[in-house]
């Protein structure tokens, strides 16, 4: 299908769009990026994809995913900053905690991808 290899082959988009706070895209090469505290809407899946790639949540930043949404980590670093007084907070659109429950992150967390 011409339209699914277009996709597959396109090139990585940029991560963030401050002004639109969306985040969404594939990080293959060595950046830090970092998310200041504030509501961003995942549209797409977030992916580290190189050993250098570095995606910060500070203390206060909340992403709303889209259903199809996600953050992998194959090589990288994701840092979530959050703590007791200022959370980091995770969650799905429409209905999901209702099923499954709080999704915030409390505590500071590294994850290294593999």
């Amino acid at each position: 299908d011409r339209d699914m290899t277009q996709l597959v082959l396109a090139p990585p988009q940029e991560l963030l769009d401050e002004d639109e706070m969306r985040i969404s895209g594939v990080v293959s090469k060595e950046v830090t990026i970092v998310l200041r505290p504030g509501l961003y809407y995942a549209d797409g899946p977030i992916i580290l994809r190189h050993p250098g790639a570095q995606l910060v949540l500070q203390a206060g930043v909340h992403i709303v995913f889209a259903s199809f949404a996600s953050i992998r980590v194959d090589l990288g670093t994701l840092k979530v900053l959050g703590d007791d007084g200022f959370p980091v907070k995770l969650t799905p659109t429409d209905g999901f905690t209702e099923e499954f429950g709080d999704t915030s992150v409390e505590n500071t967390t590294v994850w290294s991808g593999i």
